[in-house]
């Protein structure tokens, strides 16, 4: 693992070891009042409501307790991190997942399924326990402070690094069995996937057996390929020794290209719908530019031409 300037063993994170409330408000930057009224309040902390596409739960937490969330993932990224997790940390990307693993190889793909709902409030506590050696009174309060319902939010920004801290006992086995085999392994979120010149049926069943019996989670969009096939990794797509954008994202920036003229036509420079077609679209321009440069070049010009009409994007001065 190379080691960054900036990151330090979990062993000397500011959590670790923590055993009284005192000092875990003084690591928050909060009052120890501040953390018994944040508890006090529960599932108010939150605001409740679905992903449009999907329907799956969406809790947010509201400002007072965001800015704890904010804290606690700032300090969690600050953690060396392993080589294996692409997620999460600067520098490393979905396409990066994917570039992984590059070449003429077996590849086989394991999801988590419902990660974040399945990482409960007692496998946190355990967490802060067993990973960070907190008191268990002190890890009690840490996982009521990071959890709603009993289980991790779904939009908060603690919990893809908390749902791995919870996990990353099984990620350093796997990572440790898979090399013993000749297996590439790589994490993103609750992505996991798996890359070498022969991938046993057994390793598959062992690797979906371990992380059911380690933590109760279920496993499920096991996809296998080999070694000549087209890969989907991560929203990329390997083809041998290239990476590639996917047929589908193509076909998306390709149609939101063509109605360019009639939006910027149709809606006012102030609206939310020409808003929100911009940041659609440059979004996946960029996003593509990280596997094309192509596109990467023809997002800087949308930007520029964006900054032209004078179409201000949230949180943005130009």
């Amino acid at each position: 693992m190379k080691k960054s300037n900036n990151k330090y063993p979990i062993h000397q994170s500011p959590f670790y070891k923590v055993n009284s409330h005192k000092s875990l408000a003084k690591i928050l930057f909060v009052e120890p009042r501040t953390v018994k009224k944040i508890l006090k309040r529960g599932g108010k902390n939150y605001y409740f409501s679905k992903l449009p596409e999907s329907e799956r739960p969406l809790e947010i937490p509201k400002s007072q307790l965001k800015r704890v969330h904010a804290r606690i993932n700032n300090l969690f990224s600050r953690i060396e991190d392993p080589s294996y997790l692409n997620s999460g940390v600067k520098g490393r990307s979905n396409v990066k997942n994917a570039r992984n693993h590059l070449g003429e190889k077996a590849l086989v793909k394991i999801d988590i399924k419902s990660f974040y709902p399945s990482t409960t409030v007692d496998m946190v506590e355990k967490c802060f326990i067993k990973t960070f050696r907190c008191s268990k009174d002190v890890a009690e309060t840490l996982s009521k402070l990071c959890c709603v319902n009993g289980h991790l939010p779904t939009g908060s920004p603690i919990s893809q690094s908390l749902a791995f801290y919870v996990n990353v006992s099984i990620f350093n086995h796997l990572s440790i069995y898979s090399k013993a085999r000749q297996i590439d392994f790589s994490v993103y979120v609750d992505d996991m996937t798996f890359s070498g010149k022969v991938i046993p049926r057994s390793f598959v069943s062992y690797v979906t057996s371990y992380i059911n019996k380690s933590r109760g989670y279920k496993c499920h969009k096991i996809r296998t390929y080999n070694a000549s096939t087209p890969k989907v990794v991560t929203g990329a797509v390997i083809v041998s020794d290239a990476l590639k954008v996917k047929y589908s994202q193509q076909t998306k920036i390709t149609k939101l290209l063509s109605c360019l003229d009639e939006n910027v036509k149709k809606y006012d420079v102030h609206s939310f719908e020409l808003v929100r077609y911009f940041q659609v679209l440059i979004g996946h321009l960029f996003s593509a530019g990280q596997i094309n440069g192509r596109y990467y070049q023809k997002g800087k010009k949308m930007v520029e031409y964006r900054k032209k009409l004078g179409i201000k994007l949230p949180k943005q001065s130009a």
